[in-house]
């Protein structure tokens, strides 16, 4: 486990040696500000909130339940699920479907009319 979470941590942080005004090692003129590989009018977007409320704790905490409880990494689950392993299939997918259906209703519900944390944006819905 650490050496997964020392290699996101590294791999992070060397991605953000190319971006413009997150640079330690290298200046800013030669970092990227958009990418060509984003459509045009695109740019990087960065999460800038920094504060940790109720609303973060609730989603880490559901997140850990449920990663705790099935046993699987959302990213492998998706993996083995793709690849047509009949346990992810049949017992994984139905949860995290089920999961994210239940997480959308509780932020329509719960916190859609709240004030947003300081740095967050509302989405609108069209």
């Amino acid at each position: 486990l650490m050496a997964v979470m020392g290699s996101g941590i590294v791999s992070s942080w060397l991605s953000y040696q190319f971006i413009k005004g997150y640079s330690v090692l290298a200046s800013d003129d030669k970092a990227l500000e958009c990418p060509a590989a984003l459509p045009a009018g695109s740019c990087f977007a960065i999460p800038t909130n920094k504060t940790i409320d109720v609303r973060l704790l609730t989603g880490a905490t559901i997140f850990g339940l449920g990663w705790g409880l099935t046993g699987i990494c959302p990213g492998p689950g998706l993996y083995a699920a793709s690849a047509g392993v009949m346990d992810s299939i049949v017992a994984w997918m139905p949860s995290f479907l089920f999961g994210s259906l239940v997480g959308g209703k509780i932020v329509e519900q719960v916190w859609e009319n709240t004030t947003p944390s300081p740095g967050a944006t509302k989405s609108k819905k069209a």
